[in-house]
């Protein structure tokens, strides 16, 4: 002990038990309050320091070792910047891989293309925000819709494909992780919307999160995972992610004789289905906020040649996909949701890697067709409430 800050072995015990003390004090109030200081680490971020923000949320292939809830995905996105300008007219776009630009540099995805037309509404320029995230799923873009209301956006416009719509059993796939990191938000969504959401809730609930060891409760300080992943994200300035860039043209390509999505999936063997309740959700949510929302079936390459009497491309099968238009077309009217049909704008020759995904002369031909939404006349959506099962 001679070389010990203590001067005998009591006194080495009574500052220990102040310290277990202390540490469980401390414990016990972060549990108390409900605060996790992890949580409100990882929205700190480099692109406050810069002033900017980042154009797409982050991916999951921008991290090797997992994902961020959407609180930090916001947080270093372009959209959390600053308060929003009063002369601002702000869009939000919603939906997958293809909406979100991967394959192409943000200077040519559809959100910025769109902002670069000039586009005057309500006397305000249009901004739009590219919060696309990959893999299709409603679910998901009902959750990124409830945290983007704190930004106010005039308008969301939603990009949804049959995919997204899909309420198989395997339905969650690589957004598991998304759902178990906003499972809290998820949850109050659920029990605001119970009539619409409880039934999809309650026949997916094992799949959306993760089992928590039983000690975790008593822990006040969780989610120590996130912070080499939100360590990772604050290198995006010098290092920007891998976009994904293909030379593929699938336009040109023959078109297989099975498509990924048919009639008889588990998923689709109900149109509407409870995932489909999700519609109702997002507009009754914009509408709560005094956000409009237009729905868009997404454009996707149309094939030609072989097997494309039977199937439209490697996703859909025709039958299958007239059924969801015809389907989507009347939900949408029936629930008096503002809704465009562009699912053919796109030439065959614009897709790259998937059938959802563009060059970005794609998306200058989309965001042309969405000037035209914004310079017509006033309009807004209304909701009207029914379970669709």
């Amino acid at each position: 002990m001679k070389q010990s800050p203590f001067s005998d072995g009591k006194m080495f015990a009574r500052v220990l038990l102040k310290a277990v003390l202390l540490v469980a004090a401390v414990n016990v109030a972060l549990i108390v309050t409900g605060f996790n200081p992890v949580q409100v680490l990882i929205r700190a971020n480099i692109w406050d320091v810069i002033g900017g923000g980042r154009a797409r949320l982050a991916y999951p292939s921008d991290f090797q070792n997992g994902q961020l809830p959407l609180e930090a995905l916001l947080a270093s996105h372009q959209i959390s910047a600053g308060p929003k300008p009063e002369n601002e007219y702000r869009v939000v776009f919603l939906g997958e891989s293809g909406i979100a630009g991967w394959g192409v540099s943000d200077e040519d995805t559809l959100a910025d293309q769109l902002t670069e037309r000039g586009i005057i509404r309500d006397a305000r320029p249009v901004v739009a925000y590219n919060l696309a995230y990959p893999q299709p799923s409603a679910a998901r873009d009902a959750l990124i819709l409830d945290a983007a209301m704190a930004y106010h956006p005039d308008l969301v416009i939603w990009f949804l494909t049959p995919a997204a719509l899909d309420n198989g059993p395997d339905i969650i796939g690589t957004n598991r992780v998304f759902f178990d990191l906003n499972q809290s938000r998820m949850t109050t969504l659920v029990d605001t919307y119970p009539d619409l959401l409880q039934a999809w809730y309650q026949q997916h609930q094992s799949d959306l999160t993760n089992p928590k060891p039983a000690w975790m409760r008593f822990s006040g300080i969780r989610d120590q995972v996130l912070l080499p992943i939100w360590m990772n994200a604050q290198f995006y300035v010098l290092i920007p992610p891998d976009l994904g860039e293909s030379d593929r043209r699938m336009g040109s390509e023959s078109i297989p004789t099975e498509a990924r999505y048919t009639s008889d999936a588990p998923g689709f063997t109900r149109i509407p289905n409870e995932t489909w309740n999700f519609i109702q959700v997002v507009c009754l949510r914009a509408q709560a906020e005094g956000s409009d929302l237009l729905l868009i079936n997404e454009p996707m390459l149309v094939g030609s040649g072989a097997n494309s009497e039977v199937n439209y491309n490697a996703n859909y099968a025709r039958d299958f996909y007239d059924r969801y238009r015809d389907t989507l077309a009347q939900v949408a009217s029936d629930h008096g949701i503002r809704y465009a049909d562009l699912w053919n704008l796109i030439p065959a020759s614009h897709f790259t890697d998937t059938p959802l995904h563009s060059d970005a002369g794609g998306y200058a031909i989309l965001s042309a067709a969405l000037e035209e939404f914004l310079t017509g006349s006033q309009w807004g959506s209304t909701c009207h409430t029914e379970i669709l099962d």
